[in-house]
């Protein structure tokens, strides 16, 4: 049980890895284009970025809505919903839990 419950472990870092850039681009972006004038970003940015290009030139791209393309967010959407299918083929034979037939720490990641 205990492997099993590692593999649920890592399944649920493999969808984090998924959703973390759209949450960037649909989550993170939109609430600085909304809350931030263009003028308030660029110096939230200096603030954020610390002084590391790399991350300031990602924190602009997240903000303009240009840090994935189109084919990319598809790709993460894709990737997301087999993961999620995987999840759904688990539990379809109606057990309630994961692994073994108690809440453990598979059922939380």
């Amino acid at each position: 049980a205990r492997w099993e419950a590692r593999l649920w472990q890592y399944w649920e870092l493999c969808i984090a890895e998924e959703f973390w850039p759209l949450s960037r681009m649909q989550v993170d972006g939109v609430l600085w284009r909304w809350g931030y004038a263009p003028r308030e970003f660029e110096e939230a940015k200096k603030l954020m970025g610390g002084g590391d290009p790399f991350y300031t030139s990602k924190i602009s791209n997240i903000c303009r809505g240009t840090y994935l393309t189109p084919q990319e967010m598809l790709c993460h959407q894709v990737r997301i919903s087999r993961g999620f299918s995987m999840l759904e083929r688990a539990l379809g034979d109606g057990r309630r839990f994961l692994v073994g037939g108690a809440f453990s720490i598979a059922d939380v990641s």
